[in-house]
């Protein structure tokens, strides 16, 4: 889809049923590295080693202010 829509920013869950998006971030990065990378999880852990230009991690459960200060 990411072919299709360009998007400048990308929201993953990071942890579901049918994968992690860490399996995702390096690749989406690689192939679009303009896009900012945002990656939500309920699991507080560090990232496998990838590239962290351009990604940001956010812990559920999000807060609407957390996200209008990183977006403003």
């Amino acid at each position: 889809m990411l072919d299709t829509v360009h998007p400048d920013v990308v929201f993953l869950d990071n942890n579901l049923p049918d994968g992690s998006g860490w399996d995702a971030a390096e690749e989406i990065k690689r192939k679009f590295p303009g896009i900012e990378l945002n990656l939500i999880s309920a699991y507080r852990h560090d990232p496998p080693n990838c590239n962290m230009s351009g990604i940001h991690v956010w812990e559920k459960p999000m807060q609407l202010n957390e996200l209008s200060k990183h977006f403003a």
